[in-house]
């Protein structure tokens, strides 16, 4: 079977065979349910697992997305991974994983449904000014020891009706918006490649390298925004990010610099 086909088996034998020569993905922990990616890659940072260690589901029960907001994953339908990392980095570097994540998956998520996708500060990607993914990163140890997962969560193949009514008018998939039907190991190849190419370039140039094409694929900039970081709903012009990925917003004739909160208004 051609290994881009939408009727691949999804398993731990066919994802391994489709991936590329880096190494991410080796080694790969695949299972048909879990409770969270993210939840076992992090209990294998702590035990020691490599950079590279990925863990893979077709499904999960507990999916996290950002401030333990619910990830829906059933099976069958979308990319469930994380990816441990073990950068050299402080922690205010190591906040811009956030936005390297996005942007592999924006650009994976385009090659793919040939959509157009675009970042929304600090961790969504939108197609068609809908969610399509999300991005989940978390960090701890310290030192040598320091790690970061890195998780995604991509809506591939739900139709529209699959989503459940509260996110029917917020969320989308590459099914809706490209038509057609896509191969989830195919998926995974490219992402894991696409993103382990991102964060070695990061780790060797820094951010400059990525800044320009993450602003390009900015849904947020040049526009008004409302930004609510958990105190305070902030209103502004969405002027640019930093070299942390944080975004900067003009008030009046003032800026401001935010490394947290979440756009609850883009217009």
């Amino acid at each position: 079977m051609n290994a881009g086909s939408p009727l691949l088996p999804f398993t731990q034998e066919t994802v391994s065979a489709a991936l590329s020569a880096g190494a991410f993905g080796r080694p790969l922990h695949f299972h048909s349910l879990v409770d969270s990616t993210n939840s076992r890659a992090v209990e294998l940072a702590r035990a020691g697992a490599p950079e590279g260690t990925v863990v893979l589901a077709d499904a999960q029960s507990a999916g996290r997305g950002r401030s333990d907001r619910r990830w829906e994953s059933p099976p069958g339908m979308g990319i469930y991974l994380s990816v441990v990392l073990r950068p050299p980095l402080d922690a205010e570097r190591a906040t811009f994983l956030t936005s390297v994540a996005a942007l592999s998956a924006t650009a994976v998520a385009g090659e793919t449904a040939s959509v157009q996708a675009e970042i929304k500060w600090p961790n969504d990607v939108l197609a068609g000014g809908r969610k399509v993914a999300g991005i989940l990163a978390e960090r701890g140890g310290s030192g040598a020891t320091t790690w970061v997962v890195a998780g995604f969560g991509v809506n591939l193949n739900h139709r529209r009706d699959d989503f459940p009514a509260a996110l029917a008018a917020k969320a989308t998939s590459l099914r809706a918006e490209g038509g057609a039907i896509y191969c989830r190991v195919r998926f995974v190849a490219l992402l894991l490649e696409r993103f382990e190419s991102d964060y070695r370039a990061f780790l060797e140039v820094g951010p400059a390298a990525l800044l320009e094409r993450i602003r390009e694929r900015s849904a947020v900039l040049g526009h008004r925004i409302e930004i609510h970081d958990g105190a305070r709903r902030v209103q502004g012009i969405a002027l640019g990010l930093d070299e942390s990925g944080g975004l900067i917003l003009g008030k009046g004739k003032g800026r401001e610099t935010f490394h947290q909160g979440s756009i609850v208004r883009i217009w």
